[in-house]
């Protein structure tokens, strides 16, 4: 009688160590020229493989290193997924009408609410809370102090519509912390800041050989 593939396991650290961290994966046997134990390109059973993957799922498995628990998810198979931005304003009414002079389409009556979303590029989306919604949840928060440590940055198509995008921000009273220049990295770039002091930073490509 053949004896049962995990016996060895028990005597072997090595390979009890290997296989737990093989996961879900595939196991091909090392000799690839074999049609019975190895894979034989692609045309083999590969029977070595196709023992040892059920002795490596069972839960009882007495592989010394194998952990009594469910492994849990791998960054592999993480599902979290980068969704939306979320600022804090003081003036909702006041913030929506600036992100919309930028070009973020907030809905109709957004003004007036405490919780508002804007579509963006790639889908992702631009969220904006009073401080009063957060407080309603999160009863000790208060406003950061100091200088922003977070900006948005959106893309222009040229450094000609940087240049014209900041005026037509600062002609309607946004707040403005660096005018544009040609900066040392090769883009077109301006700083605005919204009603709350967060950086809004504009900028462009500069054409090749600027």
């Amino acid at each position: 009688m053949a004896r049962p593939p995990h016996a060895g396991f028990t005597q072997h650290s090595d390979p009890a160590r290997l296989l737990p961290a093989t996961d879900d994966a595939t196991i091909v046997h090392g000799d690839s020229d074999s049609a019975s134990r190895g894979d034989d390109r692609g045309r083999g059973r590969d029977r070595t493989g196709r023992l040892l993957e059920p002795v490596r799922s069972e839960p009882a498995c007495p592989i010394p290193s194998r952990p009594a628990w469910r492994r849990g998810p791998t960054v592999g198979r993480m599902s979290a997924r980068f969704d939306a931005i979320g600022m804090v304003v003081s003036d909702m009414a006041a913030s929506v009408a600036f992100y919309r002079r930028l070009g973020f389409a907030f809905p109709e009556g957004a003004e007036e609410q405490g919780h508002v979303e804007a579509g963006l590029p790639g889908g992702l989306r631009l969220l904006l809370d009073t401080e009063e919604v957060v407080r309603s949840f999160h009863t000790e928060w208060e406003p950061p102090s100091g200088g922003g440590r977070t900006s948005l940055a959106l893309r222009c198509d040229s450094p000609a519509e940087v240049d014209a995008l900041f005026a037509e921000m600062a002609g309607a009273g946004s707040r403005v912390e660096l005018k544009p220049w040609d900066a040392v990295w090769g883009q077109r770039y301006a700083v605005l800041l919204d009603p709350d002091g967060n950086g809004v930073d504009l900028f462009a490509p500069l054409p090749a050989g600027d």
